[in-house]
């Protein structure tokens, strides 16, 4: 339920960065939106272990997929952080770059 909220807000954050590309607070709304859907999914995979002790299969892939989410974490982060202090678009270009890890691993 938590995803669902917090993804919700996504097109409108989306709307406001495409508006104003080059304002902190654009990219702090829109970096936070994407952080904490990160974290939401994070927990959901968390979740979904619970009721099923009995799969391994399943176990070991949510296991392996909230790994993945670690360094997404970190990269968004850290692109958040850059994109209050150097320069805002380290935003939008921290997600890419967390998008092109999901990928490449």
């Amino acid at each position: 339920m938590y995803l669902l909220f917090f993804v919700s807000f996504m097109p409108y954050a989306t709307g406001i960065v495409s508006s104003h590309f080059m304002n902190h607070t654009a990219q702090l709304f829109y970096g936070l939106i994407v952080i904490v859907s990160t974290v939401a999914n994070w927990f959901l995979h968390k979740v979904i272990d619970k009721p099923n002790i009995d799969q391994k299969e399943l176990l070991e892939a949510t296991a392996q997929y909230r790994k993945l989410l670690i360094p997404d974490l970190i990269i968004k982060g850290v692109g958040l952080i850059l994109s209050l202090i150097v320069y805002p678009p380290i935003m939008m270009y921290s997600v890419l770059i967390a998008a092109f890890y999901h990928f490449t691993s």
